[in-house]
């Protein structure tokens, strides 16, 4: 009997443990806005600066690491998080046409209808993120 009280003490111990630890290894919404720009940024920097001539390589680098913080802003206004305590899942819908309305001049008009949307869903656990799910949706 005493094995047994003390066996389901170390074990609600270790369980109490872990679940201090996870609670405070749970990313916040900043470091979120962090990860995805950075996510982004490689993204953008993968796809976009290939097509460029190999001389403004550099410089296509260089556009999109100054928009970076413009690129969290973005991805925080469409972001929505469920804070489960131990664990936070994230869920951007990224609506490119959204974005451009932020930062063109009210009086450009620009047809931006028909770009996509990215859906991205990830989990923040132990102070990082893991992308579990990317998909294009159609656009409304």
């Amino acid at each position: 009997m005493k094995v047994a009280k003390l066996g389901f003490a170390i074990i609600a111990g270790v369980a109490a443990a872990a679940a201090v630890t996870l609670s405070m290894t749970n990313p916040g919404r900043d470091a979120y806005g962090i990860y995805a720009a950075d996510r982004l940024n490689e993204q953008l920097e993968d796809s976009l600066c290939r097509q460029v001539p190999v001389f403004l390589d550099s410089l296509c680098a260089s556009v999109l690491n100054d928009q970076e913080s413009w690129l969290q802003e973005v991805i925080a206004a469409q972001t929505t998080r469920r804070n489960f305590v131990l664990f936070s899942i994230y869920k951007t819908d990224l609506e490119a046409e959204a974005a451009l309305q932020r930062i063109l001049p009210a009086n450009l008009s620009i047809d931006v209808d028909g770009l996509p949307i990215y859906h991205v869903e990830s989990v923040g656990i132990f102070n990082r993120f893991f992308t579990y799910q990317v998909e294009q949706v159609e656009p409304k």
